[in-house]
């Protein structure tokens, strides 16, 4: 195969991924990706990485010390990683221009003609206008806001996960923690059943959440965080050819608003890499192939609050509406479980919906210590469609909280 050129753009999950995916489909080629702030993009630096570093702490203290160390530690192994698979890594500010069929790559010292290129320039947070001064999440997890102490009490304006998840890990360390959405609900994804159980234990830490909130003048919290959703990048402000999309350029990551979550940017580098290589076995069949586009609720979704959330599949508004009265529940507290006992985590909770004619498993949720990690437990059984008779014939290891799964 004719040696190939490819560019990536932006270097968060979907970036490097795509960039490690390419190597494997391409080994000859020559693969740039171009990062013009920090490698490992907000994931590593803004996001993911810091919340989760926030949430295994037990002081503010700990939490910016230990940042540093993690933050360098994965960038640098991240860096390793990109260089062994012979990735060139360009921390530069990229400009791309098409003419004649063809795409260019440009920034301060490459000039690159490029078979394909790959767009991950991620999202931002949406910023609110107001008076006062309003942080978002990126300025609260920034070099700059990181070097001072906490705050005694923290406002936080929008009620998804964001901010639920920071309002949660403050409020453990100690803070005064408010949560304001000018709609009915918080975490308008969660069914009610799931949203109602984690606001229990929300206001358990003693965080105040108050919905249907649209006057802000009332707020007299030390520091005020707007975490009104993030705004994906778009690859109009390169001005492209759009005949060349889905053909020379492609995008991912937050880009697509569908699913802003790093374990589906992974996703998406690994099918962009897929069809990538299928264009070049048989380009004409590849064009004509329709794109198996993976149902959405495969995708876990996890929400770090103390405890923690975790869902996948079906909620119970969807399987009612698509199963009626055939819809089972099952419902457990992690009380008979022995390990959630000998952890002090008996008060947690486990829901598993399924069908009852043909037994199929329609979702999963757990709210408890390490239910993020639990859920992976699900993601096989849903995946690949089991029934409960394919669970039951399972062995789950004991004492763990594995045993949830078991019937």
């Amino acid at each position: 195969m004719e040696e190939k050129v490819f560019a990536i753009i932006g270097s968060g999950p979907a970036g490097y991924k795509a960039a490690l995916e390419l190597r494997n489909k391409f080994p000859d080629a020559k693969i740039y990706l171009f990062e013009k702030n920090k490698l490992g993009g907000t994931c590593l630096h803004r996001g993911c990485i810091p919340s989760k570093q926030l949430h295994s702490v037990t002081s503010f203290e700990e939490f910016t010390k230990s940042l540093k160390k993690t933050k360098l530690l994965l960038e640098k192994g991240l860096t390793s990683e990109l260089k062994a698979a012979s990735i060139e890594i360009i921390m530069e500010e990229a400009t791309v221009s098409t003419e004649n069929d063809s795409v260019f790559v440009n920034s301060l010292n490459h000039n690159l003609k490029v078979d394909y290129l790959v767009l991950a320039l991620g999202s931002k947070p949406r910023k609110l206008n107001s008076a006062r001064e309003i942080f978002t999440s990126d300025d609260f997890f920034s070099d700059d806001f990181l070097v001072k102490p906490m705050a005694q009490s923290y406002c936080f304006i929008g009620g998804g996960y964001i901010s639920v998840e920071l309002a949660s890990m403050l409020a453990s360390l100690g803070a005064k923690v408010k949560i304001l959405e000018k709609e009915k609900n918080i975490l308008g994804f969660l069914d009610e059943q799931l949203r109602s159980k984690l606001i229990e234990y929300l206001e358990r830490q003693g965080i105040v959440v108050k919905t249907s909130v649209n006057d802000l003048d009332s707020v007299k919290e030390e520091l005020v965080i707007a975490n009104l959703g993030r705004e994906a990048q778009s690859e109009d402000e390169f001005a492209l050819d759009k005949t060349l999309l889905d053909k020379k350029i492609f995008s991912i990551g937050d880009m697509h608003t569908a699913m802003p979550l790093a374990h589906y940017a992974y996703y998406q580098a690994r099918q962009v890499a897929k069809k990538i290589y299928a264009l070049e076995q048989s380009p004409n069949e590849a064009e004509t192939q329709s794109e198996s586009a993976i149902d959405l609720t495969l995708v876990p979704q996890v929400i770090f609050t103390k405890p923690e959330l975790a869902h996948i599949g079906m909620d119970l508004i969807q399987a009612k509406e698509a199963y009626g009265d055939s819809l089972r529940v099952i419902e457990k507290s992690w009380a008979t479980n022995a390990k959630a006992r000998i952890i002090k985590e008996d008060r947690a909770y486990f829901r598993m919906l399924y069908e009852e004619k043909d037994k199929k498993i329609l979702g999963y949720s757990l709210i408890g210590k390490g239910a993020t990690d639990l859920i992976s437990i699900a993601v096989p059984i849903l995946s690949k469609a089991l029934t409960l008779d394919d669970v039951e014939n399972m062995i789950f290891p004991h004492p763990t909280l594995g045993e949830l799964f078991a019937l």
